[in-house]
C-alpha cells in the first residue's frame, strides 16, 4: 500500500509533525476493512492524496495550548476529524458523478 507522507505547509509546525505521521497511520489503519464492494480501493485512493492535514494541526496545537496530555486519545480525534473530512470529499465526488451524466 502506499503511504504519502504528511506535508505541513508552515514551517513553524514541526512540532507537530510526528504526531501527524501517527495520525495518517490511524486513519489508514481505520479507514480499511468495509464490507463494500470497492470502498477500499476507493478509500485507499483518496488517502494516497495526502494533504496538508490542517485540521489535526490544528486540533493538536489547540489540545497542547490547553495543557493536553498526550495519551494517544488526540491522534484518535485527529484521526476521526480527517475520516470525516475524507469522507465528505468522497461523498461530493460521488454525488458529482451522479449529477454529470444526468447533465449531458
Amino acid at each position: 500500500m502506499y503511504f504519502r507522507k504528511v506535508t505541513v505547509p508552515i514551517s513553524a509546525l514541526p512540532a507537530v509533525q510526528e504526531e501527524l505521521e501517527l495520525v495518517d497511520a490511524e486513519v489508514h489503519r481505520l479507514a480499511l476493512g468495509s464490507s463494500e464492494l470497492g470502498m477500499d480501493t476507493a478509500v485507499a485512493q483518496l488517502l494516497a492524496t495526502g494533504g496538508k492535514r490542517m485540521r489535526s494541526v490544528l486540533l493538536l496545537l489547540t489540545h497542547r495550548a490547553f495543557g493536553g496530555v498526550p495519551d494517544g486519545t488526540e491522534i484518535t480525534a485527529a484521526a476521526a476529524v480527517e475520516m470525516v473530512h475524507a469522507g465528505s470529499l468522497a461523498h461530493d465526488e460521488m454525488i458529482t458523478e451522479v449529477r454529470l451524466p444526468a447533465l449531458e
